[in-house]
């Protein structure tokens, strides 16, 4: 059950990233020099490289959450909810920020 549920919050954060990175495409795509073809997709949309490593990515992090949350004792929706938010804030952020 506990790889389940691993399994199930990287295919959720995948999902998530995609929605997410479909409604930013075309400026980001703008912004960052993506060669794009004709059809106005990137040129190397048809490699599953990205999408294979992105979601073995989601995987490593959904299982190292579960870790750390199993680790505090963290077994509620409230208390893991908060705990992510905190993991993101000052965690994540900062480390993106300075790039």
């Amino acid at each position: 059950m506990i790889f389940l549920s691993v399994i199930i919050a990287a295919a959720a954060n995948f999902a998530f990233g995609a929605v997410w990175y479909m409604s930013v495409a075309k400026p980001w795509m703008a912004a960052s020099g993506v060669e794009v073809g004709e059809d106005g997709q990137p040129a190397n949309n048809a490699d599953p490289i990205p999408y294979i490593t992105s979601f073995v990515a989601a995987v490593l992090v959904a299982g190292m959450m579960r870790h750390v949350f199993a680790l505090s004792a963290i077994d509620i929706f409230g208390e893991g909810a908060l705990a992510g938010f905190g993991i993101g804030l000052f965690l994540v952020t900062p480390w993106i920020a300075t790039f």
